[in-house]
């Protein structure tokens, strides 16, 4: 890893960059309001909630170049199944938001930009609603269970992660529903997330620590 740190452009360095996103402790959050071709739908598909205009269109568009889309592969497979990668890999054919919402790419769609805040807005104050430390470890058991059979060791897993909960809870002197505003959730777009960074009050982006970090998805530039 540290071999390929100072070059962001090698297949590792983005396989980490995607996956840091992915595996991001506290909540993240997609908003599309234009194109988001190639790594663009890997970084929503990384996401927790995505949300999109009716304009919003997606591509995988690496088989056009003579590539594949390898690095976010993992991501969008879990997001959209293995039968619509098959298509979608091998054609590179844009996709409408309409059917992005219906292969499970995107959870929500609205009808402008306006609505999109609005919709943002509202996803963010239901998650800031909720306890961080619950939030932490319902994306950690999401993980662990997604397509495993359900077994007797899985059961206890299950049981076991409840009861670790409730030791923590117990020693902390805070209350259960009392949120840490700052810094609490991810906003993957540049312009929203800086608006979104007053309103809510967030610190500067440190993808280290899991605090706001910033990712357009109409361009695919990445700003912190």
């Amino acid at each position: 890893y540290q071999s390929h740190r100072d070059d962001p452009d090698t297949p590792l360095a983005e396989t980490l960059g995607v996956r840091t996103l992915a595996e991001l402790r506290k909540p993240t959050v997609a908003r599309v309001q234009g194109p988001a071709y190639g790594g663009g739908v890997g970084l929503v598909a990384c996401c927790d909630i995505a949300v999109a205009t009716v304009g919003a269109h997606f591509a995988l568009s690496e088989a056009k170049l003579g590539l594949i889309p390898a690095v976010i592969s993992p991501y969008v497979i879990a997001a959209i199944g293995e039968r619509a990668a098959r298509r979608y890999f091998l054609t590179g054919e844009k996709i409408e938001a309409a059917d992005a919402w219906r292969l499970g790419l995107i959870h929500e769609i609205v009808p402008d930009e306006a609505e999109l805040d609005e919709k943002v807005g509202e996803i963010v104050d239901a998650l800031l609603a909720c306890g961080p430390v619950a939030q932490v470890e319902a994306k950690a058991l999401v993980r662990a269970v997604s397509r495993r059979p359900v077994t007797s060791e899985l059961i206890q897993d299950t049981a076991d992660r409840l009861t670790d909960i409730r030791k923590l809870i117990a020693t902390l002197d805070i209350p259960v529903r009392q949120v840490l505003i700052e810094s609490r959730i991810v906003i993957v777009n540049d312009d929203f997330s800086r608006d979104i960074g007053v309103r809510w009050g967030f610190t500067r982006a440190d993808a280290g620590d899991g605090s706001l970090i910033a990712v357009s998805g109409s361009n695919n530039s990445t700003d912190t």
